[in-house]
């Protein structure tokens, strides 16, 4: 939910094995997060454009139903990015 991602010092997001459902928000990526967790969900569309903005050193996306490619951003990742 958007509530979540207005909270002033969240730093992890771990959201894993809930069955939320529907397309990832871009402002997830726009966020100083250090981890996302969005794993064994029911995401689907396209992972946002914007996920090389994000400066977190861990992201999982296994288990969704997302369409489409990994964004091209993604190679903006290899600074911060460790698994």
């Amino acid at each position: 939910p958007e509530i979540v991602l207005s909270l002033p010092i969240l730093r992890y997001l771990d959201v894993r094995f809930n069955d939320f459902e529907g397309s990832l928000p871009s402002a997830l990526f726009s966020r100083n997060l250090d981890a996302i967790f969005v794993n064994n969900n029911r995401f689907i569309n396209e992972i946002p454009p914007n996920l090389g903005s994000s400066p977190v050193s861990v992201v999982v996306f296994a288990n969704n139903k997302f369409t489409g490619c990994v964004p091209p951003s993604f190679g903006n990742m290899g600074p911060t990015l460790n698994e």
